[in-house]
């Protein structure tokens, strides 16, 4: 019997000494870029930027995606999961000497690392509409009111939402969702789609759901086969003494 019970003290204190995982930082950088010309990726400076096309003569600047990472997240898995802001979002909307030039779609990726030297990475897939010059804009609305005072609004969708990664650390599942837009730094107003207006600085922000689901971990599993034993091997002797 005292075999037993060592062997059940030794399975508990494994468990207890399990380590739940925190998030620490949130990363990313600029992957792949589709269409336009001169275009140029930069992932070595903050903000990392897309930048494209020729500034027309009367902006002077050209179109550029950016994006900060969030550094001051405060994230409660309490509930099971966390709705959060990973980074702002800027699309300069620079005038184009060519709509051509505009690209078409980008990839940002994104990445949350925990302090027990793991991380999950999703993709942040972004469409690009560079809008022509009509009466009626691509949103529908005349040109010259409204988002399209200074000329028809380009649009920039979140095309990848439903998507999610999955790590497990410590017997923990983890999953990432990725969202998508917000003008509200702090709450996510469920958007995937943007318009920006041209010539001006056009921001949002990146929003992410982060899902914690405990997992039976393999001493957990172990103890209740051995608690099973156990309790048949407590029958046998009772039925035996009697």
């Amino acid at each position: 019997m005292k075999i037993h019970k060592f062997a059940i003290a030794a399975l508990l204190l494994t468990i207890n000494s399990a380590v739940s995982a925190s998030l620490v930082s949130v990363n990313a950088n600029w992957g792949s870029v589709v269409s336009g010309s001169n275009v140029s990726v930069n992932n070595a400076s903050t903000p990392i930027s897309i930048s494209w096309g020729e500034a027309a003569a009367q902006n002077g600047v050209k179109s550029s995606y950016n994006y900060n990472v969030n550094t001051s997240f405060d994230i409660d898995l309490t509930p099971g999961f966390a709705l959060f802001n990973v980074g702002s979002f800027t699309h300069n909307n620079g005038i184009l000497s060519n709509e051509l030039d505009g690209i078409t779609a980008s990839v940002l990726n994104i990445g949350l690392s925990f302090d027990l030297n793991q991380q999950i990475n999703q993709l942040f897939n972004i469409a690009h509409l560079e809008s022509s010059e009509s009466q009626t804009c691509a949103d529908g609305n005349a040109n010259g009111i409204g988002i399209n005072s200074n000329g028809c609004a380009d649009s920039v969708t979140f095309t990848g939402a439903g998507s999610a990664a999955t790590t497990v650390i410590d017997g923990t599942t983890y999953t990432l969702s990725l969202m998508g837009f917000s003008s509200n730094a702090n709450i996510f107003e469920g958007t995937n789609q943007f318009w920006t207006v041209e010539g001006q600085q056009n921001l949002a922000f990146l929003f992410a759901r982060l899902d914690q689901v405990e997992t039976v971990s393999e001493p957990y599993s172990a103890l209740m086969i051995l608690t099973g034993l156990f309790a048949i091997f407590a029958r046998r002797r009772i039925i035996r003494n009697n």
